[in-house]
């Protein structure tokens, strides 16, 4: 479908980005990036609504005890989280929801 409104490049490369994001699940290069100033660290779910990745703290926590939270690639597991001040990682919400967060 691609090829047909472009060339054979631009599918080729839209259909390897495609298998890369969603078979291998690697972590997409244009995410967006978020900077917060919270100096004594902030609480997972106060941190991901205020980056962006869900609606509510409510949802975060809805999302934490599910399993679809991710701090570089590492599951979270613990509601209580508090994330450290001056540090830089990729948060994942679910497999489509990505944000570079710098706390500082």
């Amino acid at each position: 479908m691609v090829e047909r409104f472009h060339d054979a490049v631009a599918a080729s490369q839209a259909r390897e980005a495609f298998v890369a994001r969603f078979r291998r699940g690697d972590v997409p290069d244009d995410m967006p990036e978020v900077a917060l100033d919270a100096p004594d660290g902030m609480p997972i779910a106060n941190l991901l609504k205020a980056a962006g990745l869900v609606g509510s703290t409510s949802e975060a926590l809805r999302a934490i005890a599910q399993g679809g939270v991710r701090i570089d690639g590492q599951r979270v597991e613990d509601k209580g989280l508090r994330v450290g001040g001056k540090t830089t990682a990729v948060f994942q919400v679910g497999k489509r929801r990505f944000a570079r967060v710098t706390l500082w």
